[in-house]
């Protein structure tokens, strides 16, 4: 009999945690499941530790080995062999609640969404608990899906795959995505759009049943121009699902071009406290002006409601005035992070000097 759920683990160089949330699969209360490990290139004992749980959970486990592709390849490769009626993402460094597959199957049983989406809870990289509140977006229930997309475009929270369980029959096997296999910023989005606008019935798990370990040194939070190229990358597509997914386009277009800008923001202050040389700046700030959303949203900067600093910042960035955007975004750091982190030596060399 072929397993309920298909749970799939990209892997990579993930050693230090891969027990725990491999573990947190084996000890699910709901056992009608299997675990597909994707190594995807490890350079640490990542491998080794897939092929033990191999060794040890034939019947349960199976382990692919490929090279390092990034994560939309090694989760396509997983669902390639897949089984399960629906399919769960786990990432490597996080874990799941010990019912978590219990609380999914009997909403499966009693809804039949073909999607249903649940809540996270941050942990810290030791396993300590963030306090936060619960992210309650919508209310327990089935949601519809233009008011889904709707929050999509205004909120990334709903964007991760790891908190959806979709029907394995969404799904297209074989979809091209290699040419967003170097995306290492908003791939999630990517793969939910298309899923979202299939999907006939969708429902809203008020239940944390998913705990997220904040990395900041994860690809997501590394200050580097993987960000700055999900804006080339990633919001042309998601702009091409607004006549898709339904609801009022003018508020949608609206939303979107607020996402531009304050993606655009972020891309440039992760920029800014990656940078390396003068050039390198100079150079990453050329790219980013040179996209067409980054051209489309200015005419959207004076109408859309972000906070002051940033349209500050978009401002100057817009005028081209980068030098005094770069003591700019130095101010903000400084006050955020302190002398020590800002570095503000460097920054006069960078701005000041040839």
């Amino acid at each position: 009999m072929d397993p309920f759920f298909s749970v799939i683990i990209p892997v990579y160089n993930a050693e230090k945690y891969l027990d725990e949330s491999i573990g947190s699969v084996l000890k699910q209360t709901f056992k009608n499941y299997e675990v597909i490990l994707v190594n995807d290139g490890s350079n640490d004992k990542s491998a080794d530790i897939c092929d033990k749980y191999g060794k040890e959970y034939p019947q349960i486990i199976t382990v692919l080995h490929k090279e390092n592709q990034g994560q939309i390849s090694a989760r396509f490769e997983g669902l390639k062999i897949a089984k399960g009626k629906y399919i769960s993402y786990l990432d490597a460094d996080d874990y799941l609640r010990v019912d978590a597959l219990e609380q999914v199957y009997k909403t499966i049983e009693t809804k039949s969404p073909e999607i249903i989406i649940f809540q996270w809870q941050r942990v810290k990289m030791n396993g300590e608990l963030i306090p936060e509140k619960a992210n309650n977006l919508f209310k327990d229930g089935e949601i519809c899906k233009a008011d889904l997309f709707k929050k999509m475009l205004d909120t990334s929270l709903l964007n991760t795959m790891c908190l959806k369980i979709c029907k394995s029959d969404l799904f297209d096997v074989n979809a091209d995505y290699k040419q967003f296999y170097d995306v290492r910023h908003g791939e999630d989005l990517l793969q939910s759009l298309d899923l979202v606008s299939k999907a006939e019935k969708i429902y809203y798990l008020e239940k944390q049943l998913y705990f997220y370990r904040f990395n900041p040194d994860s690809i997501t939070n590394k200050n580097n121009k993987m960000k700055y190229t999900a804006l080339n990358r990633v919001f042309p597509v998601l702009y091409k699902y607004i006549g898709i997914m339904g609801g009022n386009i003018e508020d949608n277009i609206l939303l979107f071009f607020k996402g531009g800008l304050v993606s655009l923001w972020e891309s440039l202050f992760a920029l800014f406290r990656g940078r390396e040389t003068r050039a390198e700046w100079q150079e990453g700030l050329g790219v980013i002006y040179s996209y067409d959303v980054v051209k489309k949203s200015k005419s959207y900067l004076c109408q859309i409601k972000i906070p002051k600093y940033m349209k500050i910042g978009l401002k100057l960035f817009y005028l081209k005035y980068w030098k005094l955007l770069t003591c700019y975004l130095a101010a903000i750091e400084f006050i955020k992070f302190g002398i020590r982190r800002t570095g503000l030596y460097d920054i006069y060399q960078s701005v000041f000097k040839k």
